[in-house]
């Protein structure tokens, strides 16, 4: 057997472990793999893109030329010629002549993609059946590592965008290439492939049958525009735009004219086939909204917004009052409008875009995206992972709900809302976000602070919980498990004094939690 480590250093044994000696090696880097095709020939890879060989069980090793210079983390070989090592930046590299030549493989994740670091082992299980996985990302190749498919790991999807067609059939675009749907409001989710990997940046359905995405090239550099005719059971790529950003938008003002933002802003009127450049003035485009056919906004980098009222001829620029980069914009009518975006910037307008006002959100972190259901009530949800919400127009912004999560996206459907964000973040309200409280008439106000017993408990999966308030007073509700870890907020809001109850829903948590919470004052 043998063990590497730091500064080179290889051992072997050859009494099953009881004694170890140093084999040499001239390397004085880290080694973190070791693999031996048979009791002669063994490989040791490392620190630098090092890759060392022995044909002499480990007496000699003698280094080879690697075409990469990151962290090898793992190596395997499937016979004495052919081989793998994976490491930093998602590198694979190949060899079919025992090392003397190694090739760079496409492991389709992007070198410069922050959330995702290492691939950490490798293993085949035939000469064309392989994995490779480490930091969020488990890969599958069929032929011998020409391509590597994507096994989604439900832990940890990072679901960039959603689109809801009404209050029960959605899509949700992943970090992967895949979307998923629902038709029963979130019950059930079937997964559709999009082809090679990439993030599924923005989502637009025109019908309820044609639906658009713009997904990420696994290079990095392109963006693919994806069409569905079916409902989502199939996508296709139609066309390419280049990328410049994380945070390409599309928008669909009809099943055939849109308009998309990657490293420049295009328009379609032929549903994806061909694209024209638009001068928007806004140099980087992160976010478009269209009220109608011909009136539609854009906003970027540095607060720029641009407005269009002849369907995308001619954009004029709009004074949003902020320079912070802008990421999220909706209206509520040809009028009433919000964009919101870093340091927790939500602005606000009355007068169709020409002037803007700053709003007070409370928030610290980006806010990714923002929705009304009415004239007063909105949310917004925020990279913090809270999501905010008005009912008075957006004079003042509350905390809902906060989860230690990224959040992206949110829509709403009268009552009915739907949020998503990393690590398989998928929120629903059926409440339009407001607990299910209630309080009583005036002359019925409670004369004490009071939280009660939660009634059922144990439960599975709904219990209530009810208190009162003597006064107007903030309130924050939340539930911790058993060993002290905060689980979820149920309330983060002032409330008049009174008697309230609130449901909580528990199927998202394990029986074995929820079963056992109690509530304490």
């Amino acid at each position: 057997a043998y063990i590497c480590g730091s500064e080179g250093l290889i051992l072997k044994t050859s009494n099953g472990g009881i004694n170890w000696f140093s084999t040499p090696t001239s390397f004085p880097g880290r080694l973190r793999t070791i693999d031996f095709v048979n009791a002669s020939t063994g490989y040791s890879a490392g620190e630098g893109g090092e890759i060392l060989k022995t044909t002499n069980s480990g007496n000699n090793w003698v280094q080879q030329s690697s075409p990469i210079s990151t962290y090898i983390r793992s190596l395997y070989f499937t016979n004495d010629n052919t081989g793998y090592a994976v490491g930093d930046y998602y590198r694979i590299i190949k060899t079919t002549n025992g090392g003397g030549q190694w090739d760079t493989l496409s492991s389709g994740r992007f070198e410069f993609d922050e959330y995702y670091n290492s691939l950490r082992s490798v293993y085949f299980t035939d000469p064309n059946t392989g994995y490779a996985m480490g930091d969020s990302i488990n890969l599958k190749t069929t032929n011998g590592g020409v391509i590597w498919e994507d096994l989604p790991s439900t832990d940890s999807r990072w679901f960039m965008s959603a689109y809801f067609v009404n209050a029960f059939t959605g899509f949700v675009g992943d970090a992967y290439g895949f979307i998923l749907r629902t038709k029963n409001g979130g019950l059930d989710w079937q997964e559709k492939g999009t082809g090679e990997r990439g993030f599924i940046y923005s989502l637009s359905f025109p019908t309820s049958n044609t639906g658009y995405a713009i997904k990420s090239s696994p290079s990095g550099f392109n963006a693919n525009i994806l069409k569905s005719t079916n409902g989502g059971t199939t996508w296709s790529d139609i066309s390419s735009v280049a990328l410049s950003h994380f945070y390409s938008p599309i928008f669909f003002t009809d099943e055939n004219t849109s308009y998309v933002a990657a490293d420049n802003f295009e328009k379609t009127t032929n549903g994806g086939l061909n694209w024209e450049l638009q001068n928007t003035s806004v140099s980087i485009t992160y976010v478009i909204y269209f009220m109608n056919s011909n009136t539609g906004f854009v906003a970027g980098n540095d607060g720029k917004i641009s407005k269009t009222t002849n369907a995308g001829e001619t954009w004029l620029s709009e004074n949003s009052g902020t320079i912070k980069r802008l990421r999220s914009l909706t209206f509520i009518d040809m009028n009433n409008g919000f964009a919101g975006g870093d340091s927790g910037t939500i602005i606000k307008t009355n007068d169709g875009g020409n002037n803007w006002s700053l709003q007070n959100s409370g928030a610290n972190s980006s806010i990714t995206s923002i929705k009304f259901k009415d004239q007063n009530t909105g949310y917004a949800t925020s990279e913090g992972g809270s999501i905010l919400y008005t009912t008075n127009a957006g004079n003042n912004w509350s905390v809902q709900f906060e989860i230690n999560q990224n959040m992206s996206s949110i829509q709403i459907f009268g009552n009915t809302g739907y949020a998503v964000g990393s690590n398989s973040t998928i929120l629903k309200t059926t409440t339009g976000g407001v607990l299910t409280g209630f309080s009583t008439t005036q002359n019925e106000v409670p004369d004490k602070f009071q939280l009660n017993q939660n009634y059922p408990n144990p439960f599975n999966p709904n219990t209530i919980i009810s208190y009162q308030l003597p006064v107007v007073n903030n309130v924050v509700l939340k539930v911790y498990d058993l060993l002290g870890k905060e689980v979820i907020t149920l309330v983060n809001q002032k409330q008049n004094a009174g008697k309230y109850q609130v449901e909580f829903d528990g199927r998202n948590f394990s029986s074995e939690r929820i079963l056992t919470w109690f509530f304490k004052q």
